[in-house]
């Protein structure tokens, strides 16, 4: 039974990729969260990595090891073919402006920490029905400013 403050990530995932194998469907999206897995450190170039960082520490350790094995279910899944994203920002005044940057290499590039709920959508939708990254993780963010 799912209660109040169960974490969901973890058990959904799963039951979603169970379901992804039982109907052959094998490209899945998902959504995680910067720092989770490979991403660790949390956005290394800025100040808010640091404090997601201490969020994943302290009061946010539940959350961590929820979306941890969530990321971990999605990797394992033999038959998926899968990309994990990771949005910065996604900020309720954000004007969505169809532009995004994915974080090539960590520690070497950077992307803007802001970034549309609908531009991350439309990404998401975009590699769900064209893919062009495969079983992968990506942290996605806004375009920097002056930058393409």
């Amino acid at each position: 039974t799912i209660l109040f403050g169960d974490r969901v990530a973890g058990v959904g995932t799963k039951l979603i990729v169970e379901a992804m194998n039982f109907h052959k469907i094998n490209r899945g999206v998902f959504m995680s969260s910067i720092g989770i897995c490979d991403d660790w450190p949390p956005v290394e170039w800025h100040w808010a990595g640091g404090a997601m960082a201490c969020l994943f520490k302290t009061i946010s350790k539940r959350e961590f090891r929820d979306l941890t094995k969530a990321e971990e279910t999605v990797k394992s899944a033999k038959e998926v073919d899968y990309l994990i994203i990771k949005p910065l920002g996604l900020g309720e005044d954000v004007v969505p402006t169809n532009e995004w940057k994915l974080q090539k290499k960590k520690y070497e590039d950077t992307v803007d920490i802001n970034l549309a709920k609908l531009d991350c959508a439309r990404f998401m939708v975009q590699e769900a029905i064209n893919p062009t990254i495969h079983n992968n993780a990506v942290v996605i963010g806004g375009q920097i400013k002056g930058k393409k």
